[in-house]
């Protein structure tokens, strides 16, 4: 049982991006069939699959960052040795860095004011 959970822990971003590209394909294919079968659109289901969406990014984000694979120009990189590619890695880290502190800034501020304002959904009452 211990190994199962480890196994899920460490693939935890798999999982649930498969999980959500899973919900997403589904929401996606009934508000087609809906929409062109009984003519009837399901608003709620589009902006969920948006929600969903952006989740799925981030977590593909960290699940590229989790075997080092950060965000670098890999044609610089991969093209120089010792010293240059480690200041090229250096440098890409801390642009990484840089970036995401300032997205997780804003992301917040954004999330506070969404919350501060009670800002829901336009179609689903649920907050964004």
């Amino acid at each position: 049982m211990a190994a199962y959970l480890r196994y899920v822990w460490e693939h935890l971003e798999e999982v649930l991006g498969a999980f959500f590209m899973g919900v997403m394909a589904f929401l996606s294919f009934m508000n087609v069939v809906t929409r062109y079968l009984l003519n009837y659109s399901t608003a709620w289901t589009e902006e969920l699959v948006t929600s969903i969406f952006v989740w799925a990014t981030l977590l593909g984000t960290s699940l590229a960052y989790r075997p080092g694979s950060n965000l670098m120009v890999a044609f610089l990189y991969n093209r120089t040795h010792g010293t240059l590619r480690k200041i090229f890695y250096l440098m890409s880290a801390a642009a990484s860095i840089l970036f995401f502190l300032f997205l997780g800034y804003y992301g917040f501020r954004q999330v506070f004011d969404e919350f501060s304002y009670n800002t829901l959904m336009e179609s689903v009452p649920i907050p964004m």
